[in-house]
């Protein structure tokens, strides 16, 4: 049997003439029993530094220049040389779980031999929250997570669930309906970390779980692990008289902004009606002096 350590060789490796690539071939994010992340506030492990550098059989050549590269996302990190010139380093302390991935370690060397090969930064399922979810662990179960918002779905009509767990190497997801498997069918389809319902019925109703697992090694030539978690969502139907809520709600928003109005304007009309009455009394009080002057005058 092929040892890991040699597969490490086999997997990083580019032969260029002699020469060849080197390096770790995967480091792990340890998150422990935390199973939450979102981009508000990640989840963050330390994690040892990815390394490669360039060989000519024994000899370990100097480099001019390196970088990583993951993969997925084609961002570029810089890599951080040694004094002695020979192996560049990823410098990944404490990150957060978004990090984990697909790297690949370019370099050239001093003779301008441009080599590369591929290692990984694994890690556990988690769940992650975008900011919608309202999430709790199960007292039960260790590798449960519950999420305390029901799900509604509206019969007739086509709907969707999804699984929000991430991690790498890339969990394989399966979904199960009130503690059985989920099967496919004409109107129920399964695509990996989702479910579409093409017409949702009252059936569809239930509690929807999806378990997620990947696999790897926490150690150099150490034994494959795997990591799980799981995600439980309620899923509810809407019933047939939903919309009278929020119907009622806009009724009352409109009537209120009636009478709101109409008690402004009536207010407007209520000023300049005592304004008017003021100034005709004040008209007439002028005009019954200017007849008792002029009457004055005629005696």
């Amino acid at each position: 049997m092929i040892s890991i350590s040699l597969l490490v060789y086999l997997s990083l490796l580019l032969y260029v003439d002699a020469y060849k690539a080197q390096g770790n071939l995967a480091v792990v994010i340890k998150t422990g029993d935390r199973l939450f992340s979102s981009d508000d506030d990640p989840l963050t492990a330390y994690t040892p530094e990815l390394w490669c550098q360039a060989a000519d059989g024994d000899t370990i050549l100097e480099l001019s220049w390196a970088r990583f590269v993951r993969t997925h996302d084609r961002q570029p990190f810089e890599a951080s040389i040694d004094d002695s010139g020979k192996r560049a380093r990823l410098i990944l302390g404490e990150v957060p779980v978004s990090r984990a991935g697909k790297y690949r370690c370019e370099m050239r060397t001093t003779d301008s031999e441009l080599l590369y090969g591929n290692m990984f930064v694994n890690t556990r399922p988690y769940v992650h929250n975008n900011g919608t979810l309202d999430l709790e662990m199960s007292d039960i179960d260790p590798t449960l997570v519950i999420s305390k918002s029901t799900v509604k779905l509206t019969p007739g009509q086509s709907g969707a669930l999804s699984c929000p767990v991430k991690g790498f190497p890339h969990p394989t997801i399966l979904w199960y309906k009130d503690g059985a498997p989920l099967e496919e069918s004409d109107n129920i389809f399964v695509d990996k970390d989702s479910i579409e319902f093409a017409l949702v019925s009252a059936e569809d109703a239930g509690v929807y779980q999806c378990v997620a697992f990947n696999r790897f090694s926490m150690v150099v030539d150490g034994k494959e692990q795997e990591f799980e978690v799981k995600f439980e969502q309620i899923v509810e139907m809407r019933g047939g008289y939903d919309w009278v809520l929020p119907l009622t709600v806009i009724l009352i928003i409109l009537i209120l902004l009636f009478i709101i109005i109409y008690s402004c304007q009536a207010c407007k009309r209520y000023k300049a009606a005592q304004y008017n009455v003021n100034e005709r009394e004040r008209r007439q009080g002028r005009t019954a002096e200017e007849a008792r002057a002029l009457k004055a005058d005629a005696v």
